[in-house]
């Protein structure tokens, strides 16, 4: 959607949109086609797989080659969608490749005066895009709301798959490697008893909390389900003079003897005056199923699997367990409409700060580093914080907000929600009080 608005508005004002097919790959052999309103009109309903993606970066063995297409393509600015890997290219390329004296080349730049003076000029700006939801500066990127669909409409089935095999538990494992994001919001969303995230880790002793709480929580139940039942589990029983059932007894008739042994009537049977008063009716036994997130780099030790048999054995009968893996079917099917309408913005911000970018590079005369480098255009990416939309200066993102080593942002701003799931799951108190 957010290549579908950028190359009609581009196409708008004027400019030529190309599309670069599978990344940093694609553009090193030239897989670079122009766009026509005709190639994007009916992208509407495609989640940006039409261009291709790859995991490559930019790297000093591969940047020469790329300035090269770049500057044969006679590019003036380029938008980059992607996740973290689009966002560290960004940075690598505006500020450190772009430097002939960076400690990436080793003293050995390939790259001439000139491309690195062209690169210099040349505006970048990122969308980010990516279910994980894991690019630092941003608290939204496109595809993690259609992603988080996904996951809740899953739950919501899988529940009730649970619920009709009595009392199951559902071990689920959601994509978002090192970054927490889908497991978080969608068990807050579907009600899970518990969420397993890379940012905690998965540890003996919670796995231990979590058997006691479904114990108890089961037990419990089963509990209060018997002191409100009248009938025996054993069914009804033949006796002598009639049949039996927990407090159910026979009842005569008014002209003759008790109902005979094997002929039951529904109007057969009378309740014993000392049950409580609205207990007259059968309350069938509610089973109840239960659902658990874990972010697939979780752990390497306690697996989806593993956690699910362990729950199995320690449930004791009171519960079963069972593991579910969604995999890919959370990178698949049409974008939801808020992506829709996040990629829309995205797109006419990015649009709208290379043009300027460009045009305040071509007017300008001064130099390209020192205290006022008028001649250098930053690498961005359009960012939403709250509800306010801009465009930030990455440089300032890479080296305050993020553990590059992880791919995430230090201090995730939905980290906070994570402390409600156990609250939600009656973690702190039992009881309808």
């Amino acid at each position: 959607m957010a290549t579908r608005v950028a190359a009609l508005l581009i196409m708008n004002r004027g400019h030529e949109p190309y599309a670069i097919h599978n990344g940093w790959d694609g553009l090193e052999q030239l897989e670079v086609r122009r766009l026509w309103r005709s190639d994007v009109w009916n992208w509407t309903a495609l989640g940006g797989s039409e261009l291709g993606l790859n995991r490559t970066k930019v790297t000093p063995k591969n940047v020469q080659d790329i300035i090269r297409a770049l500057r044969h393509l006679q590019l003036d600015s380029m938008i980059i969608i992607g996740g973290f890997e689009a966002f560290l290219s960004a940075y690598q390329l505006k500020y450190q490749l772009s430097d002939k004296a960076s400690k990436l080349y080793g003293g050995n730049c390939p790259c001439s005066d000139a491309d690195l003076e062209y690169l210099r000029r040349m505006p970048v700006v990122v969308i980010p895009a990516t279910i994980s939801n894991n690019v630092p500066g941003t608290e939204n990127s496109l595809g993690s709301d259609t992603a988080l669909n996904v996951i809740v409409d899953a739950c919501d089935k899988i529940k009730q798959s649970a619920r009709a095999s009595r009392d199951r538990v559902f071990v689920m494992e959601t994509q978002g490697a090192k970054c927490g994001y889908l497991a978080t919001l969608a068990g807050l969303a579907a009600g899970a008893t518990n969420v397993y995230i890379p940012e905690e880790g998965i540890t003996l002793k919670g796995l231990q909390n979590d058997v006691k709480h479904l114990r108890r929580v089961y037990h419990q139940k089963y509990s209060k389900q018997r002191k409100q039942s009248f009938l025996a589990t054993g069914g009804l029983q033949q006796t002598g003079g009639g049949a039996t059932a927990g407090n159910i007894m026979p009842r005569r008739s008014e002209s003759g003897p008790p109902t005979s042994p094997g002929k039951l009537r529904a109007d057969s049977f009378h309740l014993h005056d000392d049950l409580p008063s609205g207990t007259n009716h059968f309350k069938p036994r509610i089973s109840e199923g239960r659902v658990i997130l874990r972010t697939d780099r979780a752990s390497e030790l306690y697996t989806t699997e593993m956690i699910a048999n362990m729950l199995k054995e320690e449930g004791q009968g009171l519960f079963d367990s069972r593991s579910l893996v969604l995999g890919h079917l959370q990178q698949g099917g049409s974008p939801s409409p808020l992506d829709r309408i996040t990629a829309t913005k995205f797109a006419v911000a990015a649009v709208d700060h290379v043009e300027f970018e460009q045009q305040r590079v071509f007017n300008s005369h001064g130099p390209m580093d020192g205290p006022d480098p008028s001649g250098f255009s930053k690498a961005c990416m359009v960012a939403v914080q709250g509800s306010s939309m801009s465009v930030r200066d990455i440089q300032p993102i890479m080296e305050h907000e993020t553990d590059v080593p992880n791919r995430v942002a230090k201090k995730p701003w939905w980290i906070g929600f994570r402390e409600l799931i156990p609250l939600m799951a009656r973690y702190t108190y039992f009881g309808d009080n």
